[in-house]
């Protein structure tokens, strides 16, 4: 004699199959979501809901880009990231992130991102062109490449005397 109660059979999870981007799943009823844990803490982040998964994605980069800075493993290495901003350190910190993110994810493909302007406390950093930002707009007027600009401002005698000699003295000691 079995004393044993029936048991109904668990439900099976759905498959969800390879997974397609890092900090990004679909709901059941077919939206994208993203989401970002801040490193260390690992307090949450909610970046949205989003109707593709490549947005949402792209929220995630942004987000991360935010976070952890241009050495990250990106869903899009090859993207270009938002520029000039940093989120605030104070109470609005992860808001101004889901802000960045979601202003981030909602750009064209084609389109270069833009210095994002998000409310709130942000630093403003100097804007620095892409090499061949002018030439891409067809404006047939091509500005200097960001090497040639920073090679302007440094002063003419950097690479010799000064440093030659601060270097020797170093290799000898």
């Amino acid at each position: 004699m079995d004393l044993k109660p029936e048991s109904k059979p668990m439900k099976a999870r759905r498959d969800r199959g390879p997974k397609m981007y890092k900090g990004v799943r679909m709901r059941e009823w077919g939206t994208w979501v993203s989401e970002i844990r801040v490193p260390k803490t690992g307090e949450r982040i909610w970046l949205g809901s989003f109707d593709d998964p490549k947005k949402a994605a792209r929220a995630h980069d942004a987000a991360l880009y935010c976070l952890q800075g241009e050495n990250a493993v990106f869903n899009f290495p090859n993207e270009k990231r938002p520029v000039g901003l940093v989120p605030s350190s104070g109470s609005s910190f992860k808001k101004d992130i889901k802000e960045i993110a979601n202003t981030f994810a909602s750009l064209n493909d084609s389109e270069n991102p833009v210095d994002i302007q998000v409310p709130g406390n942000v630093q403003d950093l100097p804007y620095i062109p892409v090499i061949g930002e002018m030439e891409a707009a067809g404006t047939g007027v091509s500005e200097p490449s960001v090497s040639t600009m920073i090679a302007d401002d440094l002063p003419e005698n950097l690479f010799t005397d000064d440093w030659l000699s601060m270097a020797m003295g170093l290799l000898n000691d």
